[in-house]
């Protein structure tokens, strides 16, 4: 006789698969906007502005894989462009152009072009420039307070950070937009 085992089903979050060139590009405007920042400022002014963006319009900026590292919330596909991951390098929809990002001691990304004004929205930059105006000038400690407390962390337990969670704390964010997110994100497990 064959024991049957009852599986919990594999629980499943919301999330795009990101344009790795529009990342570029939005790492750019904040590289450009805020010369002298750091890869972990970067990092989470992307996220913040994520959540502007998703909980204002229901979409994200570029599509970002949030993951709920030890540091607070850390974009894949932005980091993985500063650090020049290959997987990051070889989604570039211009492979012949080099990553323009350089991470360099003490941890300072510069960049040899600014970005590219076509590829960002007005929506895109206005998220982008509110994030950075709030969070540019806080500390490393206040960063790591501020995201870890923030529910979609909390949430992901280390994991992938859920795009509907990353706007729950909202009360204006209607179930309508909710609906929106689910439909043009893709259900990954």
């Amino acid at each position: 006789m064959i024991d049957c085992m009852i599986h919990e089903p594999i629980p499943r979050y919301l999330s795009y698969a990101p344009d790795v060139s529009k990342a570029l590009e939005a790492v750019l405007w904040v590289v450009a906007a805020k010369p002298g920042i750091d890869i972990y400022l970067v990092c989470k002014c992307l996220y913040f502005a994520d959540v502007k963006h998703l909980s204002r319009y229901g979409r994200s900026i570029f599509g970002e894989k949030y993951i709920a590292d030890t540091y607070g919330p850390r974009g894949e596909a932005a980091y993985g462009l500063m650090r020049h991951r290959m997987g990051e390098l070889i989604a570039l929809e211009k492979p012949d152009v080099p990553v323009r990002v350089m991470t360099v001691p003490p941890w300072t990304v510069t960049a040899d072009r600014g970005p590219d004004g076509e590829c960002l929205s007005e929506s895109d930059v206005e998220a982008l420039a509110e994030a950075l105006a709030e969070n540019g000038d806080k500390s490393f400690h206040d960063l790591y307070r501020e995201t870890h407390a923030h529910p979609a962390y909390i949430q992901a337990n280390g994991g992938i950070i859920d795009y509907r969670h990353m706007v729950s704390q909202f009360s204006d964010v209607s179930d309508e937009k909710l609906e929106s997110i689910a439909e043009y994100a893709g259900t990954l497990r």
